[in-house]
């Protein structure tokens, strides 16, 4: 028979010296300031790219891979009709799709995370009613 090489449920780990450096959290990115319209009016890949480097201060060859890979799953997710809630982007749900003239064609509405109620109390809104004694 074949040996495990896990260790036993009950045998105590290695433990690190009292001393021993710790790693750093990352700090999340500062918030950028966002930017007027790019020339053309159309965000594409390469310029996408730039702005995640930029705000995540990550190597460009990683982030492209990391970017590429969460942009063909959301167009999957789409593809197939499904509907995501990604806080920093919105809500997104397919209404509509179809073939026309031009081949295929699916409909996205969009909902931009605005933070909804919760911000609408935080910003001094008064209540409908005045509160009883």
């Amino acid at each position: 028979m074949a040996k495990t090489t896990k260790p036993a449920a009950g045998t105590p780990r290695a433990k690190k010296p009292a001393g021993a450096a710790r790693k750093p959290k990352a700090a999340a990115p500062a918030p950028m300031p966002i930017e007027g319209p790019i020339e053309g009016g159309v965000l594409k890949v390469r310029s996408l790219l730039e702005r995640v480097v930029a705000r995540a201060g990550a190597d460009k060859k990683q982030a492209k891979a990391v970017m590429d890979a969460v942009l063909h799953e959301l167009g999957a997710s789409l593809s197939r009709g499904e509907a995501f809630i990604l806080p920093p982007l919105g809500r997104a749900k397919v209404t509509l799709k179809g073939d026309d003239e031009t081949g295929r064609k699916t409909l996205i509405k969009l909902r931009p995370a605005t933070g909804g109620k919760a911000k609408a109390k935080k910003e001094g809104e008064t209540p409908l009613a005045p509160a009883q004694e």
